[in-house]
């Protein structure tokens, strides 16, 4: 029956074999639309993924900073990274990051590439995010690198990271020879910092009778009576003296030494440990400070090879 109604619909009757290449014809141009549908839609695929791709691999950068970061060693420490697209071209890109330990030769991975987050920049913008990284217990100081890894394993920049132990502040106590460290007009927060750090001090309206040891001296404290105190030492005594430097710009140097009778007096900007309680950096530069006020020395320039010859 459908081979005479089809044959009917043409004017004329077909065999069997005529009617069933007919339909042969028609399933091969069926075929040849679908299969020309198939490759347009896979090249407007390839033309998107393209694309995207060169979107992805525009120029992402991350962009070093030039001041040394420090965190606590422990879980969800923040660094600030800043990134910069450095492109015409909007990029779209999934990062990670992969920590790396220092050693004595050479930087050792440290666990697996970490997942962080996709951005999208637009061209020539600069963008500042704060990143939250755990890192593992040390007993010292300690040098970490962190990898930048965009789309896969493409690299993009690295930020040093400096970890510090969270007792950092028990070497006062090896920097001082075991000794009392006199408290002069401080601010409680640096009481409560030595305490936690195990630092063995005393609190005192005056400097007089300090011989060999060393004394923090406050930001309040009356210079003239402090200045008087210290024309009347009879034995060498260091002092790190705590100043708030009133100027309209940042203060330069932030540390500077003084030479008065006896006394060897490094004046510090306050600033440097600024929330000393809570911050690495302030509790660093705090161990620097009394290094630098006992040896001066150190800030000298190292000559060059060179120069020596």
């Amino acid at each position: 029956m459908k081979v005479r109604r089809f044959a009917t619909r043409f004017g004329a009757r077909m065999s069997s074999g005529a009617l069933a290449r007919v339909c042969c014809i028609r399933q091969r141009r069926r075929s040849a639309a679908l299969h020309d549908a198939s490759r347009g839609l896979k090249i407007a695929l390839f033309f998107f993924a393209s694309l995207a791709a060169r979107q992805s691999q525009a120029n992402l950068e991350l962009i070093a900073s030039h001041a040394e970061a420090f965190v606590f060693s422990g879980n969800r420490r923040e660094i600030e990274v800043v990134l910069h697209n450095d492109s015409e071209s909007e990029v779209l890109s999934h990062v990670r990051m992969r920590l790396y330990q220092a050693t004595s030769a050479t930087l050792a991975p440290f666990g697996e590439a970490q997942e962080w987050k996709n951005v999208r920049i637009l061209p020539g913008q600069k963008i500042i995010e704060h990143v939250t990284i755990d890192f593992p217990s040390v007993r010292s100081l300690t040098a970490f690198q962190v990898r930048w890894l965009a789309d896969g394993d493409r690299e993009i920049g690295r930020t040093s990271v400096n970890v510090v132990p969270t007792n950092v502040l028990s070497q006062v106590t090896v920097l001082v020879s075991n000794k009392t460290v006199r408290l002069i007009g401080t601010e409680g927060v640096l009481k409560e910092a030595l305490k936690r750090g195990g630092v063995k001090f005393e609190e005192s309206d005056s400097i007089a009778g300090l011989s060999g040891g060393i004394a923090f001296i406050g930001a309040g404290v009356d210079p003239d009576e402090i200045k008087t105190s210290l024309k009347r030492m009879k034995h060498p005594m260091t002092a790190l003296w705590f100043q708030h430097f009133a100027s309209a710009m940042e203060a330069v140097p932030n540390l500077y030494f003084v030479q008065c009778g006896q006394a060897r007096i490094a004046v510090a900007d306050a600033r440097l440990v600024n929330d000393l309680g809570n911050s690495a950096p302030a509790q660093i530069n705090l161990l620097r400070c009394i290094r630098a006020a006992q040896d001066p020395g150190i800030l000298k320039l190292t000559r060059s090879k060179e120069s020596q010859r």
